[in-house]
């Protein structure tokens, strides 16, 4: 059984043993710090011996360039003691001077003499391009009172145009909308034209299906082609029998009675126009004979109101006419203004 120890002399044994605990702490904390820097080491003197083979190899290609330096330095050396065992000629060389220095005053002399040369003929060309200059601005000024007399001209009629056109508007107040009844009248006249096509060829592709050749006889086969090849031709044949007589074709704006509840579609501009008009668009095939009449009527009613005497329009230069050719005038400079960047 376990004895537990009491006094002063276990106490001590127990401080003892963790001072050593400390240390070994410590100890173990110093060897975590000096392996790094053992490795440290390590790399600084391998690249200790790296520093040394490149030490030496600079001083080789020192010793190398020192002795290319002692080679071209005697070899100039060389040169030049024979270049000082020639004699030169000074003399020749102050005459060659001479000469040089009397060709250069002469060339200035002539230097002098074109630039005053320079300098008159600068002045004239300055007097002349003040004169042409003056010339210039004013064929410049010219042109522009002409460009701005045409402008003015044109614009006058421009204006008396658009006066025109504003006076040819009020002898046809409803041209739009009597265009608008024509186009309308011609697009149902065409939808049911192009109907009428459909169901007859649909009636067409059905008689075709239920054909049956039986019923007209055989033309071509047995006794009854030799006796064709052969035979008397003389013979009168027997009348053909009376084909059945087709019922007569619908009107260009009508359709058959069982297609009439067929549903009509429009596009949007045709529903926009017929709106414009205030007619409203038909909704069937059987609609569309009361809807041509109704627009036919209405464009009557339109062109009754066209002023057949030019006299009766008044233009003149009111606050209405005033204000439509300011108008006018904004549309032509937003047409005519240069597109934006």
């Amino acid at each position: 059984m376990y004895k537990l120890e009491t006094g002063a002399g276990s106490i001590k044994a127990e401080k003892e043993t963790i001072k050593r605990l400390n240390k070994l702490e410590e100890a173990k904390g110093l060897l975590l710090k000096l392996e790094p820097l053992a490795e440290a080491i390590a790399d600084a003197e391998e690249r200790e011996l790296d520093l040394r083979q490149e030490s030496r190899d600079v001083h080789a290609r020192i010793a190398e360039l020192n002795a290319e330096f002692e080679k071209n330095l005697k070899a100039k050396m060389e040169k030049d003691s024979t270049r000082k065992e020639k004699t030169f000629d000074f003399a020749a060389l102050h005459k060659k001077r001479e000469a040089v220095s009397a060709k250069i005053d002469d060339l200035n002399k002539k230097i002098d003499e074109l630039k005053a040369n320079f300098d008159k003929a600068q002045a004239a060309w300055n007097e002349w391009r003040i004169e042409a200059q003056q010339k210039y601005a004013d064929k410049i000024a010219a042109e522009r009172a002409e460009r701005e007399r045409e402008w003015k001209a044109k614009e006058e009629a421009r204006k008396l145009e658009r006066r025109r056109a504003r006076a040819a508007k009020k002898l046809n107040p409803h041209k739009v909308e009597i265009e608008i009844c024509g186009t309308l009248i011609a697009y149902l006249e065409q939808k049911v034209k192009f109907h009428q096509r459909e169901e007859e060829e649909a009636r067409k592709r059905k008689e075709l299906a239920t054909f049956d050749p039986t019923a007209f006889g055989t033309v071509l086969g047995g006794q009854n082609n030799d006796e064709w090849l052969f035979g008397d031709r003389t013979k009168k044949t027997k009348p053909a029998a009376k084909k059945a007589e087709k019922p007569a074709a619908p009107a260009a704006n009508e359709v058959a009675k069982d297609q009439q509840k067929k549903q009509v579609h429009h596009s949007a501009d045709k529903a926009a126009a017929f709106a414009q008009v205030q007619v409203e668009a038909p909704a069937t095939y059987g609609a569309i004979a009361a809807t041509v009449k109704l627009l036919q009527e209405k464009k009557k009613t339109f062109e009754s109101k066209i002023v057949l005497n030019p006299d009766d329009v008044d233009v003149t230069t009111s606050e209405d006419e005033a204000e439509a050719e300011v108008a006018d005038d904004s549309t032509v400079v937003a047409s005519t203004a240069a597109p934006a960047a």
